[in-house]
This record gives structure tokens, C-alpha cells and sequence, in this order.
């Protein structure tokens, strides 16, 4: 039971690092019958806004094991060039605390015209794991500096065109005019590799949640294979907003150790 524990709790960073986040699976009433909802789908932002703040709770199996947020904190200067400062965290609850504590903190960094990531930081504390690493993108020579901060380990590494890391790719991926049947492939680095996503945009349903009424998503399956990712261990769904703002509104993740969800609790 501790190690199943120890595996749910590792999937709160997990869900911040993948398309983090959403609302809880038992928080659904129904999906509203199509003859009575026509789901309409809105062309998307061409921005992110600046201010937006998503907070969620993670549960799993119907129980509260930790919390979770992004924010577009500001727009900053980095590599002479301006850039969104996203700040992702991941936290366990005194549920958990015990067994597995988890304090996670990344920092993304993209482009506001062409919105590829500049700077990738990932603070991590999970049980008794630590990590703090920065990766730094030039994006005209398409190399990459992989620096450790805790040992001093330096690496660089070839990186394709406009590559993403894993919180910008999820941010980028909201700004797609998308339709049920598409598929979306995004290069993206991580783990000092390099990796294609494929995003499949699966269909357009009419959600409705407790409290919140009917919503129109659009349901997307991310299939990454990252280290430290939960997809390749079950699947891992999510709904998003059909309107202009592409709002994480659901995520399910089937794992062995059971249902994995999150529940938006605040939107600014």
C-alpha cells in the first residue's frame, strides 16, 4: 500500500509537467445528450494571458492528496528577446505528507512572438529526491545547455527548430485552431532528449460538471513517453474548453494503481 501511495503521489508533478491539470473525475454529473447540445467550438487566443492563474486539487480515487497551479506570472527580457514567465508548483497535502511529501516548482520561459521555450527550470523535492536543473535553448543554433545545480553536471545537446519543453508545449498546444480528428506533433525536449508528441484531438463533448453546468470540450489524449510520466503506464485524457480560453476542465489518468484526476478550484 506505502509504494502504491508513493507512485500516486509522484503523478501531482506529473500532472503539472503533462497538460498538468483539471477537474476530478466524480465531479462530472453527465455528458448532455448530443440532440440536445451542439458542442460549439471557438477559434483560440492568439496569446497567453498575462495574469492567468489555474489552481487545482489532485485526487486520487475520490481522495485529496495534493494541489496544483500554473500561472503566466509576467512577461520578462531573456536572451535579449521577450518571453512569458510561467511558473507551474506542485505540492502533496498533509494526507500525504507522511509518506511521500512533494514540493515541486518549474519555471518556463517562451516567446511571445513565436513561443518557443528559452528556459527550462525544474525544482523538485519527492520524498527524499532532489533535483534542481535549469536547460537553456538557443534557438538560432538549436543547441541546448543542460546545467544540474546540486552537482554542477553540465551537458549541451542538438535541439530541433522551435523546440518546446514540457510546460510550454501545453501552453503552445492551447493557441491550436483545432478540430475533432486532428493530430497534433510537437517537438519537444526533455529529460536531455529530444521527443515527438503526438496530441490526438479526439472529439467534441458537451461536459457537465458539478456546479458549473454544461461546458463544450474538446477531449485530447497527449501520448508522451517522459521519464517520470504516468501515460505509457495508462492513458492519460483531458478536456479543455472549446471557447477562446482552452481551459483544462478535466484529466483522467488510468493507472494500476487507480483513477488519477484533478479539480479546478480557482480560474483568474
Amino acid at each position: 500500500m506505502l509504494r502504491a501511495k508513493r507512485h500516486i503521489i509522484k503523478l501531482i508533478p506529473a500532472i503539472i509537467i503533462i497538460f498538468s491539470i483539471s477537474t476530478h473525475v466524480f465531479a462530472i454529473t453527465n455528458f448532455a445528450k448530443p440532440k440536445q447540445h451542439i458542442v460549439k467550438i471557438e477559434p483560440p487566443r492568439k496569446d497567453f494571458r498575462v495574469g492567468e492563474l489555474l489552481s487545482y486539487k489532485v485526487r486520487w480515487m475520490g481522495i485529496p492528496v495534493g494541489e496544483a497551479s500554473l500561472h503566466v506570472k509576467e512577461i520578462v527580457t531573456i536572451n535579449g528577446r521577450e518571453a512569458y514567465h510561467v511558473i507551474a508548483k506542485a505540492g502533496s497535502n498533509d494526507f500525504l505528507d507522511g509518506f511521500y511529501k512533494v514540493e515541486d516548482e518549474i519555471h518556463s520561459y517562451i516567446d511571445t512572438e513565436f513561443f518557443y521555450t528559452h528556459r527550462f527550470e525544474k525544482h523538485q523535492r519527492e520524498g527524499r529526491y532532489k533535483s534542481d536543473e535549469v536547460m537553456d535553448y538557443d534557438q538560432v543554433n538549436h543547441t541546448a545547455r543542460y546545467e544540474s545545480l546540486l552537482n554542477g553536471t553540465v551537458k549541451t545537446m542538438e535541439i530541433p527548430p522551435r523546440v518546446q519543453d514540457v510546460v510550454s508545449s501545453f501552453y503552445c498546444f492551447r493557441l491550436e485552431d483545432m478540430k475533432p480528428g486532428d493530430v497534433v506533433i510537437m517537438d519537444v525536449n526533455a529529460d536531455e532528449k529530444n521527443w515527438k508528441l503526438p496530441i490526438d484531438v479526439l472529439e467534441a463533448v458537451p461536459l457537465e460538471l458539478r456546479n458549473r453546468g454544461v461546458i463544450d470540450a474538446l477531449k485530447i489524449e497527449p501520448k508522451a513517453k517522459f521519464k517520470g510520466l504516468f501515460v505509457d503506464r495508462g492513458r492519460l485524457l483531458i478536456y479543455l474548453s472549446a471557447d477562446k480560453e482552452r481551459v483544462p476542465l478535466l484529466i483522467k489518468i488510468h493507472t494500476p494503481w487507480g483513477l488519477v484526476g484533478g479539480e479546478l478550484i480557482d480560474k483568474k
